[in-house]
């Protein structure tokens, strides 16, 4: 994962601290790839042509923009219902070393349903309110990003992989740069593709062979054939959806983006009981 941040930010001491801690790159203008770190309220304060531009650039896959503290109150993103609120309650974490050291210093949260977050990495916190969320216009593009958590924090100081772990886990979602939307969206998922997702994620499987022993069992309340389990798995593996350790990210972005993502989630939980 290639790091920047904008130019605004690298001359702040927020981007000072960035640049010294995980090696971020300053870019002048937007580079072809990689994670940009930029403040949310110059995000928030630039023209709407500029807001355009760096939202436009967020579309391609490999390229994901990312804001960071300190926001305006408020709208973050006119096409989004995201807003910027302060936190009545008190942030508590156990997803991750990151959130939970900072958990003391964010009073901010995000309100709105646009696009999703990701447990796994703390991007809720104990009571439900959500410090990070991420939007992906589709399989084909990267993505933008909010997060209330301040990465610039000198808390962090001794914390610099598990940072760049925190980020790695945003910059997923954004895909590999040079893939082709056309390409992707031909790879239109069907619902007994999604089926196949749901069984990856819910059961913890990583092949073929697991999902027809799990399948044929008694007690599988999910119907598929073998052949189209085959076919599924078989596209699945095509547009990056699966992989060799089972579910992808890019996998599970598509099953969260979907219908059947309420249903994997209670059958993930049932299968933990």
């Amino acid at each position: 994962m290639k790091l920047f941040i904008t130019s605004s930010l690298s001359s702040h001491r927020h981007g000072r601290f960035l640049t010294g801690q995980l090696g971020a790159e300053v870019a002048d203008d937007l580079p072809q790839e990689g994670l940009l770190l930029m403040h949310g309220k110059s995000f928030q304060q630039s023209e709407q042509s500029k807001q355009n531009e760096y939202l436009k650039w967020a579309e391609n896959p490999g390229c994901a923009l990312l804001l960071l503290p300190p926001f305006d109150m408020g709208d973050v993103i006119q096409e989004l219902d995201w807003q910027i609120a302060l936190n009545d309650g008190v942030a508590d974490s156990d997803d991750g070393l990151v959130p939970n050291t900072l958990a003391g210093e964010t009073s901010l949260i995000i309100e709105g349903q646009n696009g999703d977050f990701d447990r796994a990495y703390g991007h809720q916190w104990r009571d439900f309110t959500i410090n990070t969320r991420i939007f992906k216009k589709h399989s084909g593009t990267g993505v933008v990003a909010v997060t209330c958590l301040p990465l610039w924090s000198i808390s962090l100081l001794e914390l610099a992989g598990e940072t760049k772990d925190w980020l790695t886990g945003i910059y997923a979602y954004a895909g590999q740069a040079g893939e082709s939307a056309s390409s992707s969206e031909s790879q239109e998922l069907m619902p007994e593709d999604f089926t196949v997702l749901v069984c990856f994620y819910a059961w913890g499987i990583s092949s073929l062979e697991q999902l027809q022993a799990r399948l044929s069992a008694k007690s599988s309340l999910i119907s598929l054939g073998e052949e189209q389990a085959k076919v599924s798995m078989k596209k699945l593996l095509e547009c990056h959806c699966l992989d060799a350790a089972g579910i992808s990210e890019q996998g599970k972005v598509e099953l969260m983006n979907s219908p059947y993502w309420p249903y994997a989630e209670s059958l993930k939980q049932e299968e933990a009981r």
